[in-house]
C-alpha cells in the first residue's frame, strides 16, 4: 500500500487566476490536435495562448456573474485539464493529452454537473465538433445524447474547410 501523502494525488478544485497560462496552454494543444484536419494551419499556428491566458483569467477573477465558473483538474500538483460553464452550459472540457483516459474528463465532467445542478439547471447542454469522435464518444458515455441540433462556422481566412458543431445534452434532475 502506497504511503499516505498530505493531498490527493487527482482532484478538481475551482480555478484560480494563477491557472490560467497553464489553462490557455492545454487548450491551444488541444484545438490543435483536435481540429488539425479541418482548420487550415495558419489558424492552428495562429492560436494566440497569451491572449486566451489573458481570458481566462479574467473569466476566472471577474466572472460575469455567479453562475459562470472554471474549474481545473489536479494530478498530483500538476494542472492537467480544465473545464467552464456558464447558463448556457459547458463552453469548456479540455484535458492534456498526456492524462487523458485518467478519469480527469469525468471528475471535470461531474463538478460541472454539480455546479449547474447547485444553480437550478435541469439539463446539460454542449457542442462538439461534428468531427471530434473522442468527445462524441466521452460525452455519449457520460449519458449525453446527439440533440439533432447542428450550427457552422466560417473561419478566417475563407477556405473550403467546414467546421461545423453538434447540440449534445442530459438531463441532470
Amino acid at each position: 500500500m502506497p504511503p499516505a501523502t498530505p493531498h490527493a494525488d487527482v482532484s478538481v478544485r475551482p480555478s484560480i487566476s494563477a491557472d490560467a497560462d497553464a489553462i490557455a496552454a492545454i487548450q491551444t494543444q488541444s484545438w490543435r490536435s483536435v481540429h488539425a484536419q479541418v482548420l487550415p494551419q495558419e489558424v492552428l499556428v495562429g492560436f494566440d495562448t497569451a491572449a486566451m491566458a489573458t481570458q481566462w483569467r479574467q473569466a476566472i477573477d471577474s466572472p460575469p456573474n455567479a453562475a459562470h465558473a472554471v474549474v481545473t483538474a489536479l494530478a498530483h500538483d500538476e494542472i492537467v485539464g480544465f473545464a467552464a460553464v456558464t447558463p448556457q452550459g459547458l463552453i469548456a472540457l479540455e484535458v492534456k493529452s498526456d492524462a487523458q483516459r485518467e478519469g480527469h474528463g469525468s471528475r471535470l465532467l461531474a463538478a460541472c454537473v454539480d455546479r449547474l445542478r447547485a444553480d437550478g439547471m435541469t439539463d446539460i447542454v454542449t457542442w462538439v465538433a461534428h468531427h471530434d469522435q473522442a468527445r462524441q464518444q466521452f460525452l455519449a458515455s457520460a449519458g449525453l445524447t446527439f440533440t439533432g441540433r447542428t450550427r457552422g462556422f466560417e473561419i478566417p481566412p475563407a477556405t473550403a474547410s467546414a467546421f461545423s458543431e453538434e447540440r449534445w445534452a442530459a438531463a441532470i434532475s
